[in-house]
């Protein structure tokens, strides 16, 4: 097979994987177009997580981009079923560790404010509150609460995309 028709496979695949998760999770689903849209920004990047002993379809996915000395996690999701069982965290620790090495100081995201367990996550994660975004999301209308972090940059100050 082309290195590009796998590609676009892939990418389709990930399409696919990330509108389940969040219709299953209650996310707002994006569109196809929507996320094809945003895969074909060079800054977004997203993550899935297959795990074969609990299933062949991806179980959790993590949206984000990077644009250096910055990153912002825009969406991210674990199917239900899979909840508490660490996945979200593996998530997100995987993307926070791979950012100081592309040049990533501080990572940022909104959360909604009635979402505690992502809070709990993104604290044990190491993100602080910033500020409240009044009204930020509608369906239903609700404030955002503003997080980041400081990373670490790896030693030498590699810069790699």
């Amino acid at each position: 097979m082309l290195p590009h028709r796998l590609h676009r496979i892939l990418d389709v695949f990930a399409a696919a994987g990330i509108r389940r998760i969040a219709v299953r999770t209650g996310l707002t689903p994006p569109t196809l177009n929507q996320i094809h849209a945003l895969r074909r920004q060079p800054a977004t990047r997203v993550r899935l997580l297959v795990v074969p002993a609990v299933s062949r379809l991806p179980v959790g996915f993590i949206l984000y981009q990077v644009v250096p000395p910055e990153a912002e996690i825009l969406d991210m999701g674990v199917l239900p079923e899979f909840k508490r069982r660490g996945f979200g965290g593996c998530l997100l620790g995987g993307v926070l560790a791979s950012l100081p090495a592309a040049g990533v100081a501080s990572c940022y995201l909104e959360v909604r404010a009635s979402n505690r367990p992502a809070i709990a996550l993104y604290t044990r994660h190491g993100f602080a509150p910033d500020r409240v975004r009044r009204g930020y999301y509608d369906s239903p209308p609700e404030d955002a609460v503003c997080m980041s972090r400081r990373l670490s940059h790896p030693p030498g100050g590699a810069f790699l995309t």
